[in-house]
């Protein structure tokens, strides 16, 4: 009866045991350590990435096809992270929202310099105009009266 047992439970272990996660994820050591990079250039999609053009960006690798692409990757990545399936999902969110603040920041630097200066001049002519005036009230009152 114990035989049986201890056959049965050596069976069931068997049949159970492969199925478990944790049995899954220790027998499968090539995927999780191989290095993940883009086969293609995300500046110009048709083109194949060197090795040779790598960067490290934000803790991943990625190619391109040469040094141009690399330069207009590096000064507009929120263009490009699209195009990098390999990048984590918060990554490219982070790298998206962070263009989206400098932008509202940009546009926010160009209103500032559009609008400043004429409001700046406008406040000095009213100013201007406002001691004019006061110039000619008090001449007005000093001047003695017109003879007759």
């Amino acid at each position: 009866m114990n035989r049986v047992l201890l056959i049965h439970a050596c069976f069931v272990a068997c049949a159970v045991l492969p199925m478990c996660p944790s049995s899954a994820a220790g027998t499968d050591d090539s995927t999780s350590s191989a290095r993940l990079v883009n086969d293609h250039c995300p500046v110009m999609p048709d083109e194949f990435a060197s090795p040779q053009h790598e960067i490290q960006f934000h803790g991943s690798a990625v190619r391109f096809c040469c040094d141009e692409c690399k330069v207009k990757f590096l000064s507009e990545p929120a263009a490009y992270v699209g195009h990098l399936s390999h990048l984590p999902a918060e990554t490219v969110q982070a790298v998206i929202a962070q263009s989206q603040r400098q932008t509202r920041t940009e546009q926010a630097d160009r209103w500032v310099d559009r609008w400043s200066r004429p409001a700046l001049l406008g406040v000095a002519l009213l100013i201007a105009v406002g001691i004019a005036g006061r110039a000619v009230v008090r001449s007005r009152r000093t001047q003695p009266p017109a003879s007759p």
